[in-house]
């Protein structure tokens, strides 16, 4: 990849091609298992209530037992 790829015509370019990101808040996750690790806090966090909320099975791996309950705790109530 070059500088066409790298500006903000060429990433509004490929974007296009995916429809801009609107499909995602409508994927349908059901059968589908993801493991995510730092699952408790940040990035990780995230992906584990984004999956959890589309239906996906999601396994949290995290260094400590009580802020991983912490968390799944509070995805569970925020997806169910």
């Amino acid at each position: 990849y070059g500088r066409r790829h790298c500006t903000s015509t060429g990433y509004s370019r490929a974007a296009s091609a995916y429809g801009g990101g609107a499909d995602l808040h409508h994927l349908d996750l059901s059968g589908k298992v993801f493991a995510v690790t730092g699952a408790n806090s940040g990035v990780g966090r995230s992906l584990a209530g984004y999956f959890a909320a589309r239906g996906g099975t999601v396994y949290m791996l995290c260094r400590s037992k009580e802020r991983a309950a912490a968390a799944r705790d509070e995805i569970v109530g925020e997806t169910s």
